[in-house]
């Protein structure tokens, strides 16, 4: 520090000006795209540009960490040069994802074979129906996490950040036709929350932390965040929850609500999204089948949907696994009012 204060003294006034406000308030001062150049050359040469970039590094969150759970609000973080905030325009209707569990679906060979839509397919089935790269791909889709699963099965995430990324990555490079992929959320169902044995507020917390830590993994990704929560006040928690974090939903593409797929057709989901509707965020509801749509298709800008593969099974064997009737469901959720 002693060689950078004797570079400081030779400093121009304005120079050092820019300097004191980005040691203030690190990435809350000026940002270095519109320094004047001469006084961008000043900084460089005299190290200060160098030195509040270690100052920035010291600033960040480890959330490599699985302990690392502290959310004050990066300051690194640049809202307005964050790729993610450069969302898709919102569909003027919500477009509807048909849930499968037939990952081959999304490179059929006959164009008459090949869905209608966009397809919703988990994480699980991917990696576990993988066996080399997969062909590129005419039809788009986005990719389930499999939260649920992992939760209901081993109280926690087994599958690490790392190895999520880097599936969604290669899968993203060989397929060419993925829109997103949701992060590893933490449901708040009362069966998830006592298998793990956490409170909402920490399922909350370490929701963040993933779209953090995958947004830090993979850049070039569009991620999914999510809003998980039992009754509004629970997901107006947990937005304000992202907030503190640094991270600006309502500029985000696409967000993802959790945790309402057992609420199909009540008042209380048409409340919920709603109300996180009207904070400007374009919402996509994970789960909601008819009765969901029926209530609530005007305050989301997409839905997903498997329901048909159970329905099928229980009506007679194999049909869970026909295109044909997952088409013919899809054809039943476009026709609802305001779905596409």
């Amino acid at each position: 520090m002693g060689q950078l204060r004797l570079d400081l003294d030779s400093l121009s006034e304005r120079a050092r000006a820019a300097r004191d406000a980005m040691v203030a308030a690190l990435d809350g001062g000026p940002q270095l795209a519109d320094l004047d150049p001469e006084i961008f050359d000043e900084l460089d040469a005299a190290g200060v540009l160098d030195e509040i970039a270690r100052m920035e590094d010291a600033e960040r969150v480890d959330w490599a960490d699985p302990d690392a759970h502290d959310l004050d609000t990066p300051r690194w973080y640049d809202e307005a040069a964050d790729p993610y905030n450069r969302g898709p325009e919102p569909v003027e209707a919500c477009e509807f994802y048909l849930g499968t569990h037939r990952p081959h679906w999304l490179h059929t060979g006959r164009r008459d074979e090949r869905p209608a839509g966009p397809l919703f397919v988990s994480a699980r089935q991917l990696r576990e129906r993988r066996r080399s790269a997969y062909p590129a791909c005419d039809t788009p889709y986005a990719i389930d996490s499999g939260g649920f699963t992992e939760l209901r099965q081993h109280g926690g995430w087994v599958t690490t950040p790392e190895q999520y990324a880097a599936e969604v990555v290669a899968l993203a490079r060989e397929t060419g036709t993925l829109r997103w992929a949701a992060i590893q959320d933490w449901m708040v169902e009362d069966d998830a929350l006592a298998r793990t044995g956490l409170t909402i507020e920490e399922h909350q917390r370490r929701t963040v932390a993933s779209f953090l830590r995958l947004r830090e993994l993979a850049p070039e990704i569009r991620w999914l965040p999510v809003l998980q929560g039992q009754t509004l006040a629970d997901y107006e928690a947990h937005l304000a929850m992202y907030r503190e974090a640094g991270v600006c939903l309502a500029a985000m593409g696409r967000v993802g609500v959790g945790s309402v797929c057992r609420r199909q057709g009540s008042a209380e989901i048409a409340d919920i999204l709603r109300t996180l509707a009207s904070h400007g965020l374009k919402l996509h509801g994970f789960g909601v089948k008819t009765g969901g749509l029926e209530a609530a298709a005007a305050f989301l800008a997409s839905a997903d949907s498997l329901a048909w593969s159970l329905g099928a099974r229980k009506r007679f064997p194999g049909a869970q696994n026909s295109q044909a009737v997952a088409e013919d469901y899809r054809r039943r959720m476009v026709a609802i009012g305001g779905v596409v």
